[in-house]
Order: structure tokens, then sequence, then C-alpha cells
């Protein structure tokens, strides 16, 4: 008789670690419109590095660094009243690495540039439900979005990227919105971004809404 436990493993669950739901702008992004990145980029890279990237006068961009895991949970919130809305976009960054002077074929770890492609696109769109508290990663003064949608940036999309081709190539599986429309918090599962991406941007454009930002759980 065969060994269960040998021949027929269990199968690995989808999710084996989590960083748990965090707040990904300490204040909520109040820009407008969406940044022009052509006139920041030099060589394909952003040329400076410390946490943040400005380009152009905007106000910080934080990097969500993946330090090895490889998808993400978002949620989107904002201020404003119910049905307003706001848009976003999700850029994958890779880091270029300096290298050392003497042994030019190491790299010294020290990052150099970093390099933005074209992840996805939506919009969210505001319910009706407030945060707990004052403290929570959602505020009470700012209402969950219930109602979101998602397009995978192709050649032809704008702003364009590889990542219909790279979920295509590597057979990652597209990323799955859950947008309930009823007051329930909307979310974007995003299961596996590929290899090669070191971190991820969100950017976001208010339409309607007075303030955009998310929550994040970085999984693997």
């Amino acid at each position: 008789m065969p060994d269960s436990t040998t021949d027929n493993p269990e199968p690995e669950p989808t999710m084996t670690r989590s960083t748990g739901q965090r707040r990904h702008l300490a204040t909520s992004s109040t820009q407008a419109d969406f940044t022009t990145l052509t006139p920041v980029r030099a060589n394909g890279r952003f040329a400076d590095y410390a946490g943040t990237l400005t380009p152009a006068g905007r106000p910080s961009w934080k990097l969500l660094r993946l330090d090895g895991y490889r998808g993400v949970r978002l949620g989107f919130m904002g201020s404003g009243v119910d049905n307003n809305a706001f848009s976003y976009r999700i850029w994958t960054a890779a880091f270029a690495t300096r290298l050392d002077a003497a042994f030019p074929v190491f790299p010294t770890g020290d990052i150099a540039g970093v390099q933005l492609r074209g992840f996805g696109f939506g919009v969210a769109t505001l319910g009706s439900n407030a945060g707990a508290s004052a403290t929570d990663a959602v505020l009470n003064t700012e209402l969950y979005a219930d109602t979101l949608t998602f397009t995978l940036c192709t050649s032809g999309t704008v702003p364009p990227g590889p990542a219909s081709v790279i979920a295509t190539a590597y057979a990652l599986g597209d990323p799955v919105v859950f947008s309930p429309a009823d007051q329930t918090p909307a979310g974007l599962i995003i299961p596996d971004f590929g290899s090669g991406v070191d971190a991820i941007l969100i950017e976001f454009a208010l339409s309607s809404a007075t303030g955009a930002n998310a929550t994040y759980e970085l999984t693997a």
C-alpha cells in the first residue's frame, strides 16, 4: 500500500507568510493628478533613492519594499463622502545597485537608482463606512472604498508596462478584485509580482474625493 503521507503529500498553502495589515501613507495623498515621469527619468531610472522618490516637486512617494514577500493585499480609503472617487496606479520598482570600484563585478549593496514599471491601475469609489478609531489603520475620519476596478498594464495602456506579459510568461495568475459595492470594504489581491521586483509604489490622483490612501498586507 502506498504511504499517503509521502506519496500524496498535502498541497502547500497558497499563502504562508504575511506582514499583517498596515497603513500605507501616514498622511493621505492630496495629489490632484498623476506625475509625468519622462522629465525625471535618467536612462530609464530614477537617479535618487532615499526610501522615497520626489519627482518634479511632488510630495514624496513611499516605496513599499517587498523584502522577500511576493504579493500584496490592498485596501483603499480616502476623505470625502459616499460615492466620491480617486484613481490609482501601481508601479513595480527594481533597484540598480552600485558596483565596487575596485572589484566592479561585485555590487556594494548601495542603491544607485530605481527603475519603475507600470503594473496596473484602477479607480476606487468610497462607501459610507468609516474607520474604527483615530488610531486605526483606517481613521475614523476616512471612508473605506467599497467599489474597485483594476487593469493590468500592457504595451497599449496608460501607463504602459509589461505586467500582463510577465504574468503570462511566469504563470503568476491574474490579480483578483473584490468589489462588493455595498459598503463592505473592497480589496485587491495580487498573489505574485514575479522575480526582479524589489518594491512597489502606489500613486494616487484625486477626482471627487479629497484624500486618497491604502492599506497593505505583504504576502508570500
